[in-house]
């Protein structure tokens, strides 16, 4: 916004940054979703063709880490 609303001078490869700062930032969040309800990220993965198998973990598979602070 600041560059493109307000003429902020940047770097020509400021859309670059941003993208990858951006992809860094949601692969951080969706590894956080993912370890809080394993069970639903191997549904979700089961319901795209993949094959999930539970060997052990010392998370459980619900989603009690959503009910954490």
């Amino acid at each position: 916004m600041l560059i493109e609303e307000f003429g902020v001078r940047a770097s020509h490869q400021w859309r670059v940054a941003l993208q990858a700062g951006r992809a860094r930032w949601r692969k951080l969040q969706l590894q956080s979703a993912v370890r809080d309800d394993l069970e639903v990220a191997a549904d979700v993965l089961r319901l795209h063709g993949y094959r999930v198998d539970r060997e052990r973990s010392d998370l459980p598979a619900t989603g009690a880490q959503l009910l954490q602070y």
